[in-house]
This record gives C-alpha cells, structure tokens and sequence, in this order.
C-alpha cells in the first residue's frame, strides 16, 4: 500500500473514532440513568475519588463550554487540558504521517517523579474531609 493511503486511511479512521468519541460525549450526559459510561471501580468499590473521578462529566461539560462546572469535576484535568492536548495532537501525527517527533521533557526521570507526586498528592488531597479541600471533590 502507498504511504499516500496510508496516510488517508489512518486520518479517516482517527477522524472516525474521534468523532464518534466527541459525539458521544456531546450528546449523552454521563450524570443521566442509563447512559452507559463506566463507573470508577476506586470509588465504587473502596468509596475513594481517585484522581480520574470527574473527568467523564468535564469533557461532558468542555464540549458544552462550561469551562467553570468542568473544573469542578476534575480541576487537574482542566489545569493540565492544554498539555494533554499538545500530547494527544503529537500522538495523532505521529501516527497519521508516520513521524517520531517526541516532546523531550516527558522523557525526563524528574518530570516523571514531579508528576507521580502532583497525582498522588492531588489524590490524597481529594479525599481529605476539610471544608478546604471539598472543592476537590466532583461528588460534593
């Protein structure tokens, strides 16, 4: 098969995939009975909001533009969006054209331990009681 189809197929079918992704997300409320989208099996099973929880219900939210009710479910989630974007838009073109251009910093050992600590630590914080720190919490 030619580069020049293969280019075509794998951005037809990202294309695909992603739409279907947005649309559903779009669309159907993860908040409504009987939609269904996946429960968190940390909350679900030990009652902990894990650093995920909420991140369903803020991409439901940022497709409908509601950045503040977004960054309420997830705030790590919208604080890092823009990030996570570059990330994911990198990915898709090093998949479609076939390319290996990489972002250096997520190949850093620091970076690494920096980021396990701000989730870990944004983990915690979620499950704290305080009055504080309720805002963490999608649930409340």
């Amino acid at each position: 098969m030619k580069k020049q189809t293969r280019i075509l197929l794998k951005f037809s079918s990202t294309l695909l995939v992603f739409g279907a992704f947005l649309f559903i997300y779009f669309f159907y409320n993860p908040t409504m009975q009987g939609v269904p989208f996946p429960k968190c099996p940390s909350y679900s099973f030990f009652g902990l909001v894990c650093p995920g929880c909420g991140t369903q219900r803020a991409i439901h939210a940022l497709l409908h533009l509601h950045l503040q009710e977004a960054f309420l479910y997830n705030p790590l989630l919208i604080i890092c969006f823009p990030f996570l974007a570059y990330m994911f838009g990198l990915y898709l073109y090093n998949f479609i054209f076939e390319k290996k251009k990489q972002i250096q910093l997520l190949y850093s050992p620091f970076f690494s331990k920096c980021l396990l600590v701000v989730i870990c630590l944004y983990f915690v914080l979620r499950n704290l009681p305080f009055l504080s720190l309720t805002f963490l919490n999608p649930n409340n």
